[in-house]
């Protein structure tokens, strides 16, 4: 039988993660396509050592993600992410996967929160 997943993750593990809920795009939506426009939001390393990892970013219905480094991150640290870009042709989400190979670190213990999805 088994234990259906630990629902307490690790404590010694670290974990990075996106803040969903600070997502912000200027200008406003919306927009008419192709309007030059720059997207914000945080990640935080809520772990106890410091990391370089990766970010990937992209829109909905772009088939490959634009990589990000994010180096020296440290324990703790909140970082504004700026993403410069263009409304899409049509509405649709925007989104980010910290840690998109799990092995930046290997031992991130929360896959739930490193990924986000936004519409816009």
């Amino acid at each position: 039988i088994g234990d259906g997943g630990n629902p307490n993750p690790n404590p010694d593990g670290e974990n990075l993660l996106i803040i969903k809920s600070s997502f912000k795009i200027t200008p406003n939506d919306p927009q008419a396509p192709g309007t030059t426009a720059t997207i914000t939001f945080d990640v935080k390393n809520a772990g106890k050592l410091e990391h370089d990892t990766k970010l990937a970013v992209r829109w909905e219905s772009s088939p490959t993600a634009t990589m990000l480094d994010v180096n020296n991150f440290k324990p703790g640290e909140v970082r504004k992410i700026t993403v410069p870009t263009q409304y899409p042709q049509q509405s649709e989400d925007f989104i980010a996967n910290i840690n998109p190979n799990k092995d930046r670190p290997a031992d991130d213990t929360i896959g739930p929160d490193n990924r986000a999805e936004w519409p816009v």
